[in-house]
């Protein structure tokens, strides 16, 4: 699994009923907090210890330093700073190059399970008191954000 972790001052999503964008389904909406891509590779489906390596992680969000004080230092946890993540499911993060110009996604996890995937990570997010706003898995959607910093961190689990 990858994530991407950006310090927000605000984010949205808009998730749309089709690629066309003209039939908006939901919008959600965070202030200060985190903004998290998150995206399931093909050999995630094979870990048995899947679960527990996103269990660890939400667990560890808790407490990593991801937003900056007041002085500009990176050394407030989430818990502290706002609490809020917005999370959005990306399987381009898998994307891969090689030759050409195309990009290659096969070693993006099958639809089905990557969306389970998806969902144990928000509710485990929720277990451990964020409040979690999202997209639509597999979705169409328009993401905006206000970046701070910018600071963005990327995640292998």
């Amino acid at each position: 699994m990858k994530l991407i972790i950006q310090s927000v001052s605000s984010a949205q999503v808009e998730v749309y009923s089709d690629e066309s964008y003209s039939e908006r389904i939901k919008t959600e909406k965070i202030g200060s907090g985190i903004l998290i891509y998150f995206g399931v590779g093909k050999t995630d489906e094979m870990r048995e210890d899947r679960k527990s390596a996103l269990e660890k992680f939400t667990t560890k969000i808790q407490t990593l330093k991801l937003l900056s004080s007041p002085n500009g230092k990176i050394e407030i946890p989430l818990a502290e700073g706002g609490n809020q993540i917005l999370v959005i499911s990306n399987f381009t993060l898998f994307g891969s190059y090689k030759n050409g110009t195309k990009i290659d996604f096969s070693q993006s996890g099958k639809f089905s399970f990557s969306e389970g995937a998806y969902d144990y990570f928000l509710e485990s997010l929720r277990r451990k008191g964020f409040s979690v706003k999202s997209g639509k898995f597999g979705g169409d959607m328009l993401v905006s954000s206000i970046n701070i910093g910018p600071i963005n961190y990327i995640f292998e689990l």
